[in-house]
């Protein structure tokens, strides 16, 4: 049989065995919280570099598109022909407003009689050619 010392004592050891799991459990969960922050923070720059990349790959995209309109506005206005028809004038980037929405048309062309409409494409997609 277990003396009431014995027992005692048993129960205090029991009790300082439970105050350390205690501490070491608290001093995980502040490790675990401070990870916590700091995967937060990284997760917010991962966003920043991400929405950053994004609007260079964009811009540079848009870029290389205005870049293609320069190179064929140019080319065309050396001799204002299209088809085997002669043009008089040339405009870029025209904006036309048809049924409420407003288009924009990349190169347009006319000589009183005829017109060319031209629309420079950087990325081919099937549904855009009919």
């Amino acid at each position: 049989m277990i003396t009431n010392e014995e027992l005692t004592q048993a129960i205090l050891d029991l009790g300082s065995r439970l105050e350390a799991s205690q501490e070491e459990t608290k001093k995980s969960l502040r490790e675990l919280s401070l990870e916590g922050t700091k995967l937060s923070q990284e997760s917010q720059e991962t966003k920043r570099v991400l929405k950053e990349l994004g609007f260079n790959v964009n811009g540079i995209k848009k870029t290389t598109g205005l870049d293609t309109e320069e190179f064929f506005y140019t080319s065309i206005n050396k001799n204002l022909e299209l088809n085997g028809v002669h043009f008089d004038s040339s405009s870029k980037n025209l904006s036309v407003n048809k049924d409420g929405k407003k288009h924009e048309i990349d190169i347009f062309l006319e000589n009183g009689t005829s017109v060319g409409i031209i629309e420079v494409k950087t990325k081919v997609k099937e549904d855009t050619i009919k």
